[in-house]
């Protein structure tokens, strides 16, 4: 059984006002890979991904993929073996899955991903696909990039990626805009790097959200800041319709020149911690953001010497936070609110609540 402790947050301090423990299910799996969690996102309609390893393959101890936990418990587990074509992986390997993303078009994905090939070269994609109704995986493209990481939806069934390539005049950004054909519709956020392992690093420390239909949210760690975007991009190339029968494919840029723009809507520094004492909270386990500019962010770290996670609300008047009593192991947030999950024999949940604005 999960115990939720739920904590409604309130005032400057988000001070709990009111205890109560209340029962709530969650698969054996869903908690399996929350408790092996290495991050975990959200999407609009209230799924979580869960970026895990995957235990069992000897000949790959760095195996990863991604689990989606359903507003309703259930779950599916993606590996890059799944989404590429048959004999794609070197044997006796499943590859990984960094991050998910459903797509504008129902039932229509985008996922980062990596692997080592027959001739053990390691290789890069983003890969678009498709899950039915059935939960039949059927891949429509793949685009190979390099040094790939967090994904989030953009219009049109195109995909924002957090990827290390950078343009032919070595300018680097946190974030690029394509579409499943492989064309690079645009970047946001540019940086400077002296060199691929630094950029790497960078774009490494990179989360993404989807915050509306057409805008996205970028928190940048190496800088304390979330940026939020709303994207243009009218006759991108969308998904056609594929059937069974459809063979994978390598994504092939349209010689049409596709219109794209971008509007940044805010910029905002979440570096105050707004707490007090001794501490240090350098990782964090899940953000989110709104077009309004208000931001959850969910820090683990270590405070008077003791681990807990902190949550902070920004964007309306001061920082509001609330530390933990327990350690949390991941940290899943919804239109509601936080849950923290607090590794125990026995599972236990931290619930905290967000009062009305």
């Amino acid at each position: 059984m999960n115990i939720t402790l739920v904590v409604l947050l309130a005032a400057t301090a988000l001070t709990p006002s009111k205890h109560e423990f209340i029962e709530r299910s969650r698969t054996t799996r869903a908690i399996e890979v929350l408790l092996e969690a290495r991050s975990v996102s959200h999407d609009p309609s209230g799924r979580h991904w869960v970026y895990h390893g995957v235990k069992g393959i000897e000949r790959e101890p760095q195996a990863a993929g991604v689990t989606e936990i359903r507003p309703n418990g259930t779950t599916w587990t993606y590996l890059a073996s799944d989404l590429l074509p048959a004999g794609s992986v070197y044997p006796g390997m499943v590859g990984q899955v960094y991050a998910v993303t459903p797509l504008t078009t129902k039932n229509f994905y985008a996922a980062t991903t990596g692997w080592i090939d027959t001739n053990r070269r390691t290789r890069n994609a983003v890969v678009f696909f498709r899950r039915d109704d059935a939960d039949h995986l059927q891949t429509y493209s793949i685009v190979e990039m390099t040094g790939i990481g967090a994904i989030a939806a953009g219009p049109s069934d195109t995909a924002v990626v957090a990827v290390n390539d950078p343009l032919k005049n070595g300018e680097h950004h946190l974030a690029t805009i394509l579409d499943a054909e492989g064309n690079i519709l645009g970047s946001l956020v540019s940086f400077e790097a002296a060199d691929f392992a630094r950029a790497q690093d960078r774009i490494s420390a990179v989360q993404l959200r989807q915050i509306g239909k057409s805008e996205v949210a970028i928190l940048d760690e190496t800088d304390s800041v979330v940026q939020a975007f709303r994207l243009f991009a009218p006759n991108a190339c969308g998904l056609p319709k594929i059937t069974p029968s459809s063979a994978p494919r390598t994504a092939r840029k349209s010689s049409e020149k596709i219109t794209f723009s971008q509007q940044q809507l805010w910029r905002a520094s979440v570096e105050d911690r707004g707490v007090e004492g001794e501490h240090d909270f350098p990782r964090i386990l899940d953000f989110s953001a709104g077009i309004d500019g208000a931001i959850t962010v969910v820090r683990m770290g270590v405070l008077e010497g003791k681990p807990r996670a902190l949550v902070s609300r920004y964007g309306h008047g001061p920082v509001r936070t609330w530390v933990s009593d327990e350690l949390w192991r991941a940290a899943l947030i919804d239109g509601q609110g936080v849950s923290g999950i607090v590794p125990k024999a026995e599972v236990k949940e931290e619930r905290i609540e967000f009062d009305v604005e």
